[in-house]
């Protein structure tokens, strides 16, 4: 482990070719892993929503950046990821636009994503994975009784839009959901569209209910989706995954693998292992065997008051609520008696289910 920690990040990468142009290194993995984690930075208002576009430099001069990088957990990181890329040479010249940026509480849909111009034959079209917030997590949990999330069908609108909007070669891609994503959007598109496509990246990204991954959709595109999940992986091994798939090694302690920038990169490549590791293997098991044995109404009554309980205990930031749980403890045990004795009896059940599988 202790020789592991020597191995350099997508940020080492970026650092040792700050100086070297498209031309010179083309465009790699590292590279999409770095364009999909900014993503994650907040945008709105910064980059333009229609076919104007701006450069990391544009919005550095007029960002207020206490705001863009005021989270506590991750606001330090972005900020020195974003101050690396608009000072090089590499990432200076590509231009932001076609950003979208939806929250809908009714659909409950967290989207966002934006178009990179790498220059005048190629863009990179990237979604956002799930942000922190409440919203965004009951998306994702509420894919396990829904058949497609709602911010799948945004996916596929707003790619179909910059596919007729631009004519470049396309690389398509996104860190979790927003890998996922990228795969279901790229397979929904016209075959004309399609055969712009260079490669589709999804680094860690959830699965698919069954039938995607036989679609002719997705057979048009599957030799060019390039999948990576890390080597305690767990969040893209759920559902139906994709059958080409890498692994990746990593820096990071269980859940803290799912952050790409934790991923080890040596000589502009991801480190890549044989196998999962048997911690992985079981929990993804575990938590198959239980989803499966589930049925649809349990499952929604499992996340409409998991996540009742969560909003009602003031917890608005799902990031900043593992980085301290047991300061909800209290009211969180609270809000879960507060909760009707038939749906609490039911989602209790369902618990104990997960514990036994």
């Amino acid at each position: 482990m202790s020789s592991d920690k020597k191995r350099s990040t997508a940020m080492d990468y970026l650092r040792e070719n700050k100086d070297k142009s498209f031309m010179e290194l083309p465009f790699s993995i590292p590279d999409a892993m770095l364009l999909a984690n900014a993503i994650y930075m907040r945008f709105k208002g910064l980059v333009p929503e229609n076919g104007n576009t701006v450069t990391f430099g544009d919005i550095d001069r007029v960002m207020d950046k206490n705001k863009v990088f005021a989270h506590p957990l991750y606001g330090p990181v972005y900020r020195k990821t974003f101050e690396e890329m608009k000072d090089s040479r590499r990432y200076s010249k590509i231009r932001l636009g076609y950003f979208r940026e939806i929250t809908d509480k009714t659909t409950e849909a967290q989207f966002a994503a934006v178009t990179y111009f790498l220059g005048s034959d190629r863009i990179f079209v990237v979604f956002r994975g799930t942000d922190g917030s409440l919203l965004g997590w009951k998306e994702d949990f509420n894919y396990g009784f829904l058949e497609e999330m709602p911010s799948q069908q945004l996916a596929v609108d707003y790619l179909d839009e910059i596919a007729k909007k631009t004519t470049q070669k396309m690389y398509v891609g996104g860190h979790s959901k927003g890998g996922t994503l990228s795969v279901f959007a790229s397979a929904k598109l016209d075959q004309e569209a399609q055969e712009r496509i260079l490669k589709v990246f999804t680094f860690d990204g959830i699965g698919f209910k069954k039938g995607f991954i036989d679609s002719p959709g997705f057979q048009c595109i599957a030799d060019r989706v390039i999948k990576i999940m890390p080597e305690h992986g767990f969040i893209g091994r759920l559902f139906e995954m994709e059958p080409e798939y890498k692994i990746a090694r990593s820096s990071g302690e269980g859940f803290e693998q799912h952050d790409f920038m934790n991923w080890y990169v040596k000589n502009g490549q991801v480190v890549y292992t044989n196998a999962f590791t048997e911690k992985s293997t079981k929990s993804v098991a575990k938590f198959n065997n239980w989803i499966s044995g589930l049925s649809e109404d349990e499952i929604e009554n499992f996340v409409e008051v998991l996540f009742e309980i969560l909003g009602n205990a003031g917890i608005d930031d799902v990031d900043l609520f593992f980085l301290e749980p047991s300061k909800y403890i209290g009211s969180l045990i609270k809000e879960l008696f507060a909760i009707d004795g038939k749906r609490r009896r039911r989602f209790l059940g369902t618990v104990f289910k997960y514990l036994k599988a």
